[in-house]
This record gives C-alpha cells, structure tokens and sequence, in this order.
C-alpha cells in the first residue's frame, strides 16, 4: 500500500464490502441480472414488431401488447442509461483522484459500484477500474482476485465493451508484479495483442523477465521497444516503466550501473509512495526504490 494514501485508508471506508479483507467477498457478489440495456430494447421492439405482423391474422390485441411491452421498457432503459453517466462521472473524478495519489478515495469509489450496480456493464466497468486501482496500490493478490472473476463471470461483457484485453493485460501485470510469471504469461494470450494494449503487454513481459532472474533480456526489450513505450503509455505508467528499465540494467551488472542512473535522471514521485505498489510484492525493486529514494 502507499505511503501516500496509508492514513486515510486506516480509516473507516465506506461500502460493506470494504471492511473485508479478501477481495475473494466481491468476486463472489452475484453478477447483476440486467445486461446491456439496449438488449431489452431490442427484445421488446422484437416483440411489439412481432406483434404488427400477427396483426393480421390475430386481432388488435398483439398490438397493443406489443406496445405495452415497448412502453414497459422504456423506464429500465433510461434507468440503465442514468446509472451508466452517473457511474461514468463519478468514475472521472475518481481516475482523477487516483492519479493525484489519493488512490484509497478512488479505491472507494470502485469498490461502492462493483457492489452496488445493477447492470452488468456498470459492474463489469466498476469492477476492471477497482482491479485497476488495487494493482497500483500494491494490493496484488487482491487485484487478481478482482480480475480473475471479472473474466469468468463477465466474458460477454467485456467481449461487447472491447476490454477483454485490457483485463487480460492488467490481470497479467497484477500476477507479475506478485511474482507469478507463469501465470502472467498465461494472461498475456495472442487475444491481448493488436487491441490498443501492446505497449503495457511488452512492460509486463520485461516485469517477468526481470522477477526470472533474466535482467538483461528485459533491459534488451525494454531499450528495443522505448520509442513505442513513450509514444502509447501516460506519464504515470511510463515513470514506472522507467523505473523497471533502469532496475533490469542495474542488476545485469556493475557496467550498466551508468545506464541505469540516466535512466532514473529527473524521476521523482508526484506523491510519496507512488512507485511503492512495484516492491510491494518484490524484495529486490522495494531495496532499488529505497536506494534510490523513490519508495516511501
């Protein structure tokens, strides 16, 4: 966890759910029963549509039931829609927290409507920004759990909503981070690839090479790839990248030791703890950052 947010996370934190410890209570949370809401819509106007042609040989009763269940439906829709922009507003402002440091505030946020959605595409939503969060709070077993489930209870989902590889990218790097390359490479399937994640893909292959034992591999990857690295990562992400790099140069030995310092010319937390979540599970990066001073 970051030093940043450590205060304010002892606190009381709001949600049910929040007081548990194992992130395995929330992916346990039934998935909500409502789907996409244009789903309904298009199953009632299938109905009052089929209702027009029957019209013919029936009676005008298919037609006005047609046309109740159209009517029906129309306050689900706009209730699915409200929820949508009310979740996608608070989840802006909460994105904003996070990268302000305050990551138990947007970890609260998360966790609130991954529990309390009641359309699967909010939960689905909800619950890959609070995988999200965990992982950049350190919390990687947590993370995992979160992200794992959301694969396995919100498949079509996500499939629909174009994040499965932005969930497989992000469980992988929780997994690496937590030292389990197996499990991590197991994430990063060809699925991953060519759907606006590569950048972040490649950053975790070096994180496993590098938690294998194989530095200079991942500082080769790393160098070969900077270029696509700086052009697709945000500022955050590519601090933490940097950071990696010049670890993998570092421990592949005393001559890189200059490469390594270069790379880490300028780099400095925009809050205390910000780089804290790579060593939290990774005894080797937590004493690069404190040597560094780039930890706490």
């Amino acid at each position: 966890m970051s030093t940043s947010d450590s205060a304010e996370a002892s606190g009381p934190r709001p949600g049910a759910l929040l007081v548990v410890e194992n992130a395995m209570a929330l992916a346990q949370v039934p998935k909500p029963p409502r789907g996409l809401s244009r789903i309904g819509m298009i199953a009632a106007t299938g109905l009052y549509v089929g209702s027009l042609a029957a019209m013919a040989v029936t009676s005008s009763g298919g037609l006005i039931a047609g046309g109740v269940a159209v009517l029906a439906s129309i306050p689900w829709w706009l209730s699915d829609r409200r929820e949508a922009r009310t979740y996608e507003r608070e989840a802006v402002a909460a994105r904003d927290a996070l990268h302000r440091g305050q990551l138990a505030h947007a970890q609260a946020v998360f966790w609130r409507w991954a529990e309390q959605a009641r359309t699967a595409t909010v939960a689905a939503q909800a619950r890959l920004d609070l995988g999200m969060t965990l992982v950049q709070r350190g919390d990687h077993a947590r993370a995992i759990a979160i992200l794992e489930a959301i694969r396995k209870n919100y498949r079509e989902v996500i499939d629909r909503s174009a994040k499965t590889s932005q969930t497989a990218v992000w469980l992988a790097y929780a997994h690496a981070l937590h030292g389990d390359g197996d499990a991590a490479r197991a994430s990063l399937d060809p699925a991953t690839r060519g759907k606006g994640n590569d950048a972040l893909a490649t950053f975790v292959e070096a994180l496993i090479r590098c938690r294998a034992g194989e530095s200079a591999e991942a500082a080769n990857l790393l160098d070969e790839q900077w270029l696509e690295l700086e052009a697709a990562l945000t500022g955050r992400q590519l601090r933490a990248v940097r950071i990696v790099r010049a670890f993998a140069h570092s421990a592949a030995g005393p001559r890189a030791a200059g490469t390594a310092a270069s790379i880490l010319l300028g780099i400095r937390p925009s809050y205390p703890g910000e780089f804290a979540f790579l060593g939290a599970d990774w005894p080797e990066m937590e004493a690069f950052l404190a040597t560094h001073e780039l930890g706490g």
